[in-house]
């Protein structure tokens, strides 16, 4: 799909994504008012400075093991909704050069996702099993939620003004880049957080550690 303008997926309509090739949006806005549930063993490429916009109440559910790629241009995914994973197992990968601004809920209740994009959140991530892997720059101005066992692993940098929330056994862990806590961050919970490999953390005030 291609183009300027946008295309509107509206409130109580359906988009189903199942490409058995590189499904490309290129230059354009596709706007996720409804549900868009991908099923494709292919990827989605982001191309010429192409937006996917998830509304508040819609959902973007994500049925396979496939990556969101950028293609050329500065791309960009907006997630005021809810954004799921849901099939067990395997990692999904949003891919360098792409800018992830979660302003609703990002969940992950099965598998992993693994972001080498930029990843700015601003609402809620909730990690239910399984792996968030942030390789790219993460900005968490919202909250991070860890259930039991689970692993938040920062791998690209960031910083914080927002909260963590590692229940017991889970691991919010700083294995490379440098990770700054500004005013408002905040560790709490009964799990363990970790700096470790080539990984640094700067804190810039009082953090609050529960």
């Amino acid at each position: 799909m291609s183009g300027s303008g946008r295309t509107v997926v509206a409130p109580g309509a359906t988009l189903t994504l199942a490409n058995g090739s590189l499904l490309t949006l290129s230059g354009r806005v596709l706007e996720n008012a409804g549900t868009t549930i991908w099923t494709g063993s292919a990827n989605i490429g982001l191309d010429s400075g192409a937006v996917f916009t998830n509304d508040t109440d819609a959902v973007f559910e994500i049925q396979t093991t496939a990556a969101i790629s950028r293609l050329s241009g500065s791309c960009r995914i907006d997630n005021s909704g809810t954004f799921r994973k849901s099939l067990i197992g395997g990692t999904n990968t949003i891919g360098t050069g792409i800018t992830f601004n979660n302003y609703g809920t990002l969940d992950q209740p099965a598998g992993g996702l693994l972001f080498t994009a930029v990843l700015n959140n601003y609402g809620t991530i909730t990690v239910s099993s399984g792996t968030l892997q942030c390789s790219g720059t993460f900005l968490n101005n919202g909250l991070v939620t860890l259930a039991d066992g689970t692993v938040n692993r920062l791998a690209g940098g960031g910083s914080a003004s927002g909260i963590f929330s590692a229940s017991a056994n889970a691991l919010v862990e700083i294995s490379a880049g440098g990770y700054t806590l500004n005013s408002g961050a905040q560790l709490n919970g009964a799990g363990l957080y970790r700096v470790s490999g080539s990984g640094t953390l700067t804190a810039n005030t009082a953090v609050s550690v529960q």
